[in-house]
């Protein structure tokens, strides 16, 4: 059998210790890295559901493109990635790329996934547990929020919408009084 180098084990301690610091510092567990999470993560910013598929088209982006409806792919930006949560929510996706993966178009798709006020993206706040060499990205949730639900419909907001249609297609008619058509 091998010895395993004293070294080695050294970094190896160093980043449990980081990342059990990081799920201290923020009350966060580990949860399942899914497909099932990342929407539940995006659904709980809030948002409606044209601006969670723009959020998500990002993200796909910056390397969790869907391999089916349950796994997400782990790489670009969430390189040796984890999903954290707290209260039995997603809260946090962490990812930790190598610096020869992670250049201007990445730092540019997080710049804009971090116009969303509903998430908070931060890179190299802190160092990386992962180690070895590696940049910490992070995409949080800024505050949990009810997920977007439309508003039933009701025959009373129908005959308003049929109305307001109706008053629209009057007022903007482009046939003149007169004009046979």
């Amino acid at each position: 059998m091998r010895a395993i180098d004293p070294a080695y084990q050294a970094r190896l301690a160093s980043a449990a210790r980081l990342r059990a610091d990081f799920a201290q510092d923020f009350g966060a567990r580990e949860i399942r890295w899914s497909g099932y999470n990342l929407s539940r993560l995006l659904r709980l910013t809030g948002e409606r559901p044209a601006r969670v598929a723009e959020m998500r088209s990002v993200l796909d982006a910056l390397g969790l493109a869907g391999i089916s409806q349950r796994w997400i792919g782990m790489g670009g930006a969430f390189d040796h990635g984890v999903f954290w949560g707290r209260g039995g929510k997603p809260w946090a996706l962490v990812g930790h790329p190598y610096p020869y993966g992670f250049g201007p178009d990445e730092r540019a798709l997080l710049a804009d996934l971090a116009r969303f006020p509903t998430l908070l993206v931060r890179v190299d706040d802190r160092p990386s547990y992962y180690g070895f060499g590696t940049h910490h990205v992070r995409v949080e949730l800024a505050e949990v929020r009810r997920p977007f639900t439309p508003f039933p419909s009701t025959a009373r907001t129908r005959a308003a919408a049929r109305a307001a249609r109706q008053a629209f297609a009057e007022a903007f008619d482009d046939t003149t009084p007169g004009d046979p058509e």
